[in-house]
Formats: C-alpha cells, sequence, structure tokens
C-alpha cells in the first residue's frame, strides 16, 4: 500500500499512477508525495517515448479523471526506469529522482 496525506486527505498513489496508465505512450508511472503539510503535492515519473507536447496533454486529461489535491504538480519522463535485478521497477530510485528535481 502506497498510502499519503495530502493537504487533510488520505490518498493512494497507486490511483495517480492507474489514472496515467491508460495514456498513449506510458509503459508504466512511479509517484511520490513532497513537501510538508499544507505544501504537500504529488509528483509523477512516466516511463515511455513520451514526449513534452504529450506531459502537457496528459496533465490536461488527468483534471477530468483526479480529484484536485491528488493530481501532479510535476510530470516527468524517462525512456526506462531503473530496475532491480529481478527485472522489477526500482520504485525507491525512481521516488528518489522525483524528491531531488526542482
Amino acid at each position: 500500500d502506497q498510502g499519503a496525506k495530502i493537504r487533510g486527505h488520505r490518498v493512494h498513489l497507486e490511483e495517480v499512477e492507474e489514472a496515467f496508465l491508460s495514456f498513449d505512450n506510458v509503459n508504466g508511472a512511479v509517484s511520490t508525495v513532497v513537501g510538508e503539510e499544507e505544501h504537500t503535492h504529488v509528483r509523477l515519473m512516466l516511463e515511455g517515448d513520451i514526449s513534452e507536447h504529450d506531459i502537457s496533454d496528459f496533465s490536461r486529461r488527468c483534471q477530468e479523471l483526479l480529484p484536485p489535491f491528488i493530481r501532479p504538480e510535476r510530470i516527468e519522463a524517462m525512456a526506462q526506469f531503473p530496475r532491480l535485478s529481478s527485472g522489477k521497477v526500482d520504485r525507491k530510485a525512481v521516488q528518489a529522482m522525483l524528491k531531488l528535481s526542482c
């Protein structure tokens, strides 16, 4: 379970990720929560052949899919996520990248 509390709301980050997995060219999604208290927000990393134009389009479309408090304030993309030796996505590494990005 990837639960988090954002501005008083209990959310599951899987909801954010699942919303974006339905978009073209998105092969994977990892989200994380950054900030503290009233400045808490979601950041999202997408995996796939995704352009800046795609990201803008995804941001507009997520307004219809997600409540305001869990809409990502920042969306980034990379061709391929780092993987563990088991072949699974290294979620901790992706989340660390999101927390470091400004």
